[in-house]
């Protein structure tokens, strides 16, 4: 049929009008009709996850004045401050979602219990004061957060090796990052 599509209130005189020799649509593997796909029982029925994208904000201006871009490096951050990361969606994301937060430094990879609030539209900001935040930690080390599908990140024990593995995404999850340093003096 070449894409075109049909209605009539004589379905049998289509077949005539283009040309058809044999009436497939009964066949479950030919119709949707016949067999409509729905996701196997227990399962949700989401869209897939879109891209996200993260923006870090927080800690050490460099310079005064009106909004500056991004610095290029790790986000300098110092007692007294506040981090703000926002983690937003290419398009409205439907349904429940989630984020598992981890903080790498060295060898050594912990959960981060931030803050998490998150819009209707599927974006999350997590947020805080760094003296509560990284309590216990200082120097250089890198956020890992893994966002998506709760059922998708799975157990603490399971989001924490997608955070750490060689795959940024999957089925349902992205693994998002960002550098900090954290200082003692601005």
């Amino acid at each position: 049929m070449c894409g075109r599509y049909a209605s009539s209130a004589h379905p049998e005189a289509l077949g005539e009008e283009f040309d058809v020799d044999e009436d497939l649509s009964k066949l479950s593997m030919r119709s949707i009709l016949a067999a409509p796909q729905t996701p196997p029982a227990g399962q949700p029925d989401f869209a897939p996850l879109p891209a996200y994208e993260l923006v870090a904000r927080g800690g050490v201006k460099h310079t005064r004045g009106p909004s500056e871009p991004p610095a290029a490096g790790p986000l300098r951050l110092v007692p007294g401050s506040e981090i703000d990361l926002t983690l937003r969606p290419s398009t409205r994301v439907e349904g429940p979602l989630a984020v598992r937060a981890f903080v790498v430094q060295e060898a050594t990879t912990r959960p981060w219990a931030a803050p998490v609030d998150v819009a209707p539209t599927g974006a999350m900001r997590l947020h805080g004061p760094v003296d509560k935040l990284f309590a216990g930690f200082e120097g250089a080390l890198e956020l890992r957060l893994v966002v998506g599908r709760a059922e998708a990140l799975g157990s603490v024990d399971a989001a924490q090796k997608k955070a750490l593995g060689a795959e940024s995404a999957g089925p349902g999850w992205q693994v998002l990052r960002v550098a900090v340093e954290l200082v003692k003096t601005p």
